[in-house]
């Protein structure tokens, strides 16, 4: 299990890569985000000034949160998140891309409240196969400690 005191601010860690078919965008858009850049590939071909379908930003974090998720494992000691400090969509995502997820422990305190656990906040990247920063957020998580009994 890893807990709350098993991080510490600066640990990085690359999680693992992901692609996102054509297909796979466009059901996403059509459910989550049916905006045209994503589902319409004749019109986004034509007028998109990217040239083409294009993964919406949120299919995008969802991904990328997936795995860091897996990469956790069901030995996590993460309880919930109050939130997502930023958001920034800096590439578009095509078809095909491949995405290399990675995250950075930025900030850590022990709960003031609730001494059995702690906020880890933590820098979320994906870099493209060209080197190109595609997305970055900040969520915040408490972290269950490991030995409870701590007072924090």
């Amino acid at each position: 299990m890893k807990y709350f005191e098993d991080y510490e601010v600066g640990d990085t860690k690359t999680v693992g890569s992901f692609s996102l078919t054509k297909s796979e965008i466009i059901e996403f858009a059509e459910r989550f985000d049916p905006l045209w850049l994503h589902t319409d590939e004749e019109r986004a071909e034509q007028e998109s000034p990217f040239g083409g379908i294009i993964a919406s930003g949120w299919h995008t974090i969802c991904s990328c949160h997936g795995m860091v998720v897996q990469d956790a494992g069901a030995d996590s000691a993460a309880i919930g998140s109050p939130g997502v400090e930023g958001v920034s969509w800096e590439n578009p995502v095509f078809p095909e891309d491949t995405i290399t997820v990675s995250r950075t422990v930025t900030g850590k305190r022990p709960s003031e409240k609730l001494p059995d656990r702690g906020l880890l906040t933590v820098e979320i990247s994906g870099e493209n196969q060209r080197e190109q920063q595609v997305v970055t957020y900040t969520p915040q998580m408490y972290y269950l400690k490991g030995d409870s009994s701590e007072s924090g």
